[in-house]
């Protein structure tokens, strides 16, 4: 979850993310005074190499990325590496060397994007799916705020001479498709999330920069985007609701495309633009002219363009106009790695797609098609500019990190597992309520890395227990944890405001992990487990409450059973009461069979013990935490909440003395 996570942690990753988006590295430029004012050049300035403070920045951001992954090694490291192909691309990069006319520069360029790849593993395998969308718009909106101001208060270093807005981007274009990923990405948050609407301004502001910009192609982008939302959106419903949408879309669609493609003069004259594209099909008829000249391996990662001095002087020659690069990310993947590298990335973008497809449907929340905006983005955006593997570059590392996780979730999707029904064991109803979705309960959790906790676990069992002036029974409960036969787990306690010595008594403990936090004044159990839950990290979360006492066998035994039944997403045990100086005796036996449970439910009654169960810890992400109105009873509020999407079972073992 994202609250695991430390907060300078994030800030470090949006930092990154914004210094690798090329706003970022103009932003240093001109607080370094090493750019002046816009002005009127035919050379068009490229930022993607930036200064020696800039790449110093980035060099650090690519180290301490690699720092934080030896300090926190991910759990999916090593899966993170078997889309082959996806990193066979920053390797011939590498090897590009070897027959590039500039092999120092080459191999500068090449360093550089597999830095950016390495950065890509990192949030991929730091951050949840969702909490990456989170810092992307964070770096939107700290784009969007740099481009305001900037416009407003110094507008020579933000709009043209045509009056055109490019903010704090190095070009007018690079700004206003920017916006539109933005302002899809800001509609996509707003219809996910149910909370903080107000934040869909930012989409709004995102729209307005797009119209600033003045760039036909990013109003083309930004209409693309807003359409792919809403088929992705219908493509979710019941088939019978949008299978006749769809057609009705398609048919649209495909009069749209005919009609385009008998008057192509009349839509690009629509978009203010010449059949030419702005100079964009004489450059690019040259510069395939050029790939066939060298088409297998081309002419090193990064060594065509380098001017009148470089391979691309006869095309700046003809040109007249000095192009940086050839304005199509494709034709320019060919000209740094020729066909090679076409043919190796391809089949990782194809794999991307269909991942990205398959989530976008399944995914519990629309947020999940996040990795299909991002990719369609990257592929039309890509037709008229060029950053498709491009070094120090966010739209790089966001398909590294997207192609990562779409990889991973891919995986678990797929992954052989034994029939439900022989894992379960006798007398376990498969027909009833609570088990005859038992495939989607997997994919729920197969899917949770993007909902949440799997992709940050660091421990295997956060064991959270609250507590309030317990101090004649809280070290007996904090012993029974440390007793426990399973040892990869943590324990966090919440202090709720005690008024007895209990933060003497917990200042004894020195195991380190054993977590402590203190609220200043009692607010109830609900709010103190909400407390834990944001600092917890593990797959698996066991309620413990501070006057109660697990048996050293507890976590073993519960752990196991969530492993080896994935149907199941809270598992209890039966209990045994004690008081004082008594013999711990059943008193109460809660019914064991899912069926029971549920009607147990029904009538209104607690039907599993809520102490001593121990819970998958997406359950909270998709459900949420504690209601912390309620003094009381939150636990058995928050049973009924997921009753009906969730599997209980309670163990015949006694496990828990309450």
């Amino acid at each position: 979850r994202a609250r695991v996570i430390p907060l300078w942690e994030m800030g470090f990753a949006v930092a990154g993310m914004f210094l690798c988006l090329d706003a970022g590295i103009r932003t240093v430029r001109i607080l370094s005074g090493t750019e002046g004012p816009l002005q009127n050049t035919a050379i068009q300035a490229d930022y993607s190499e930036g200064s020696a403070l800039t790449q110093i920045l980035l060099f650090s951001i690519y180290l301490v990325s690699v720092m934080l992954m030896v300090i926190h090694p991910p759990r999916q490291l090593m899966r993170a590496f078997r889309p082959a192909l996806l990193w066979l691309l920053p390797l011939l990069a590498m090897l590009s060397v070897l027959w590039s006319d500039a092999p120092t520069v080459s191999f500068r360029r090449a360093a550089a994007l597999l830095g950016s790849s390495i950065f890509g593993l990192y949030l991929a395998t730091r951050y949840p799916l969702r909490t990456l969308l989170h810092l992307l718009l964070a770096v939107s909106v700290i784009a969007i705020g740099l481009s305001f101001l900037v416009g407003i208060a110094l507008p020579a270093y933000a709009i043209d001479e045509i009056g055109a807005w490019q903010g704090v981007f190095g070009q007018k274009n690079q700004l206003g498709q920017f916006m539109a990923l933005s302002a899809a990405l800001w509609l996509l948050y707003a219809v996910s999330v149910k909370r903080h609407r107000f934040l869909i301004g930012f989409g709004v502001l995102s729209v307005v920069l797009v119209i600033l910009s003045k760039s036909a192609t990013a109003l083309v982008l930004l209409v693309t985007l807003a359409a792919v939302l809403i088929l992705v959106r219908l493509w979710r419903l019941h088939y019978t609701i949008a299978l006749p949408i769809l057609m009705i879309v398609a048919m649209v669609g495909g009069y749209i495309m005919v009609g385009v493609a008998r008057n192509p003069g009349g839509v690009t004259n629509l978009l203010g633009k010449d059949s030419g594209l702005t100079g964009r099909t004489q450059l690019w008829s040259l510069v395939w002219r050029m790939i066939q000249a060298r088409s297998s391996f081309g002419y090193g990662y990064g060594g065509f363009w380098l001017g009148f001095q470089g391979p691309s002087a006869p095309v700046w020659r003809a040109t007249g106009w000095n192009p940086p690069n050839a304005h199509n990310g494709f034709l320019d993947l060919m000209l740094d790695l020729g066909i090679v590298g076409l043919l190796i990335f391809v089949p990782v973008m194809v794999v991307a797609l269909r991942n990205a497809l398959v989530l976008a449907r399944r995914g519990h929340l629309l947020d999940s098609a996040f990795p299909l905006i991002f990719l369609i983005f990257l592929l039309i955006s890509n037709i008229t500019e060029s950053y498709l593997v491009a070094y120090n570059s966010l739209s790089w590392v966001l398909f590294v990190a997207l192609t990562i996780q779409l990889h991973l979730w891919w995986q678990e999707e797929h992954r052989p597992r034994a029939r439900a029904a022989g894992h379960a064991p006798a007398g376990f109803n498969h027909d009833s309520p609570a088990t005859q979705s038992i495939w989607a309960a997997e994919a729920a959790e197969r899917s949770a890395f993007q909902e949440g906790s799997l992709m940050g676990a660091q421990v295997t069992v956060s064991a959270i227990m609250p507590t309030y002036n317990a101090m004649p029974y809280l070290k007996e409960a904090i012993d029974s944890v440390l007793a426990q036969t399973f040892t990869d787990w943590e324990l966090i306690i919440v202090d709720d405001g005690s008024t007895d010595e209990t933060s003497a008594l917990l200042a004894q403990y020195t195991d380190p992990r054993i977590r402590v936090f203190e609220l200043d004044e009692n607010s109830g159990p609900a709010r103190a487990r909400n407390v834990a839950l944001g600092f917890a990290c593990g797959k698996y979360i066991a309620i413990c409450d501070s006057d109660d006492i697990s048996l050293p066998e507890r976590f073993a035994t519960q752990v196991a059973y969530l492993e080896s039944h994935r149907e199941v997403h809270v598992v209890a045990s039966q209990m045994k009461y004690f008081w004082a100086d008594e013999t711990p005796q059943p008193r109460i036996l809660y019914p064991e069979e899912p069926t029971a449970i549920q009607r147990r439910f029904a009538r209104g009654r607690m039907a599993i013990p809520f102490g001593g169960a121990m819970i998958r810890s997406w359950c909270f992400d998709r459900f949420g935490f504690f209601s912390e109105e309620l003094r009381s009873a939150e636990d058995f509020e928050w049973y009924l909440r997921i009753r009906r999407s969730c599997n209980f079972r309670v163990l015949p073992d006694f496990l828990y003395l309450y």
